[in-house]
């Protein structure tokens, strides 16, 4: 469509994701407005986050945050132990967590709460952790969630939503697939 091509970490980038996630970036600079997007697993990749932490307000606070689904081979890491003194380069990561072992390793250290999702109050339990995520090298808080016999991690670049906000929210997602699916048959 004759547009430039997304910049990230100062390369162009051209892929599904960084398109929309541009498409983005240009739409909350025009409002000037918070954002929180909610996206399916596809876009869980570091190209996206980057191009839309980049979008701040004149504050320097950034415009769009993300809540996406992870995909299931996610891995965080702890923030890095301290340094020691001794020789060497000091290290930037700190224990790894592949998050979907943590769904029995961290069992007993899950949160149960009662959330209205697609119209019903449904019980959930979840685990929530502020975790660096290597493909944007900075923290993004994870939520893990058990429903019922589902489990699944959702991500999210806003430190500052709880959990069962993460949830509802991505939840509000398959509402807008539905509404998309009908207006597109109509």
């Amino acid at each position: 469509q004759n547009k430039a091509h997304p910049i990230v970490n100062g390369r162009s980038k051209v892929s599904i994701g960084s398109l929309m996630a541009a498409m983005v970036a240009d739409l909350a600079s025009v409002i000037d407005q918070r954002c929180l997007i909610v996206l399916d697993a596809y876009f869980a990749v570091g190209p996206v986050f980057n191009i839309l932490k980049q979008v701040l307000d004149a504050n320097g606070r950034r415009l769009v945050h993300i809540i996406t689904r992870a995909k299931s081979n996610v891995v965080g890491y702890a923030d890095p132990p301290k340094r020691t003194g001794l020789r060497g380069r000091p290290r930037i990561y700190g224990l790894k967590h592949p998050l979907m072992k943590l769904f029995e390793i961290q069992a007993d250290a899950f949160e149960e709460t009662a959330i209205e999702l697609y119209g019903k109050c449904k019980t959930v339990t979840f685990l929530c952790m502020d975790l660096i995520w290597k493909p944007v090298g900075e923290k993004i808080r994870f939520v893990l969630v058990v429903d019922g016999s589902e489990r699944f991690v959702l991500m999210c670049s806003d430190l500052t939503l709880s959990a069962p906000d993460i949830i509802r929210a991505y939840s509000y997602r398959f509402k807008i697939e539905v509404s998309f699916k009908v207006l597109k048959h109509l």
